[in-house]
């Protein structure tokens, strides 16, 4: 039933590759490069290999300046960006559906909140740009 779950949604839980190749960094070199990741209950994928060119890096320079991340666990993950600026709003909004396949929710005409537990992850823990004002940063490997 497990394993049926899994090609019928065309998805394997990363922990499954871990145990059956021994190490994450097996794992890194034996799968394909042109494969999604996802987490459980979230409709969000981001490719393995992320590109970050001008218009990712400039949300994400958004983010470092007016951004943050919160969530309760098991119930809700969101990333916001507060910006007044209508164009910026725009920019943002196209660029994360381009780049990430997520659609940000406007929720008054200067703010942009992003509902995903991968969004969240990404932004704060995978590429360190932190969840609050006081840790955020653009990491060397960005710049």
């Amino acid at each position: 039933s497990t394993v049926y779950n899994w090609v019928s949604r065309d998805s394997v839980p990363a922990s499954v590759f871990v145990e059956l190749l021994g190490d994450v960094v097996a794992v890194v070199e034996t799968l394909p490069s042109d494969i999604s990741l996802g987490v459980r209950r979230d409709t969000a994928t981001v490719s393995r290999t992320l590109e970050i060119d001008e218009e990712f890096g400039t949300v994400l320079g958004y983010y470092a300046a007016e951004g943050f991340t919160r969530a309760d666990p098991g119930s809700f993950y969101q990333t916001t960006i507060c910006i007044p600026d209508e164009s910026a709003r725009d920019q943002i909004t196209e660029t994360l559906h381009e780049t990430l396949g997520v659609e940000a929710f406007e929720e008054n005409e200067w703010k942009l909140t992003i509902s995903s537990r991968l969004i969240k992850s990404l932004f704060a823990d995978i590429l360190e740009l932190g969840a609050r004002a006081r840790d955020k940063q653009i990491p060397d490997t960005i710049l």
